[in-house]
This record gives structure tokens, sequence and C-alpha cells, in this order.
């Protein structure tokens, strides 16, 4: 499987790496290093050889460099792949600066790289101590959930 990733996800992507090759999995992790230009022609090589494909970012899942890279792997290499790209980032939420909330950005499970089980989407830290499952809510805060409108 190719693993397309860049900044601070690539150490993370390498020890997954090591775990992986310990249960006999193959990874190739490919460091884009600049996001524009990025190096398509290494990225459209390597998914020729694995046929498979994983975008991997710290970012969210949504309006980012990861879903851009992964929707132009899913179009122009379709024919190569032997699964759908797959793309694993942070949660879609807001950065958590409060130090109850943490845990939230950087995504910080990479179990699925190392052979574990198969991705649901996102990767998510387990919830931190005091933190409900909505990010905005602390545990035992018995307030109205947030109103966007």
């Amino acid at each position: 499987m190719t693993v397309v990733t860049y900044g601070a996800t690539v150490n993370r992507a390498l020890q997954a790496a090591r775990q992986a090759e310990e249960r006999g999995v193959s990874l190739e992790i490919l460091d884009l290093r600049s996001l524009s230009p990025f190096d398509w022609d290494a990225i459209a090589a390597s998914v020729r050889k694995t046929s498979k494909a994983l975008v991997l970012t710290e970012d969210s899942r949504s309006f980012g460099y990861g879903g851009e890279i992964a929707s132009r792997i899913g179009e122009e290499l379709y024919a190569d792949l032997d699964a759908p790209v797959r793309r694993l980032g942070a949660k879609d939420t807001f950065v958590a600066y409060a130090p109850g909330a943490r845990g939230f950005h950087p995504p910080a499970d990479f179990g699925y790289l190392g052979g574990g089980s198969r991705p649901r989407g996102v990767l998510t830290s387990p919830a931190p101590r005091g933190v409900a499952h909505d990010p905005h809510r602390v545990a035992g805060d018995e307030r109205a959930p947030r109103s966007w409108g």
C-alpha cells in the first residue's frame, strides 16, 4: 500500500510501517515535502506499483490537501487501484486549545497503518479525561448544547 503523507504525520507513518513490516504488511511511505507543487509523478508511480493508496494528514478530513490528493488519485489512477483510496486525518472539529479537550487534534491513533483494524475514515484519539464525546462540552456540564444558529 502507498501511504501519501507530509508534515507531522511522516514520522508516525514511518513508525507504523516498521510495525506493519513485523506483521508481514508492506507499506510504501511517500513524504511529499512540498504541497505546491506536489510530486504527482512520484504519487502515480507508487500507486501504480502498490495498487492501493492511503492519504494520511494531520489536518481535518474536509477541505484540505489530503482530500484533493485522494480525489486526484481516484480520478486519474482509478484503473490502477485494487481498492478505493482511503483518507485518514483529524476529526472535523475546531482545534482544541483547552487543556480538557486535548486529543482531538492532531490525530493520535495510527494503529491501522501498523496492521490494526480497518479505518473508519477518521483518526481520533481516545476522549481525554473530563471530555465527553461532544468536543464542545465538558463531562458534567448540564447546559444545553451550543447553538450555531
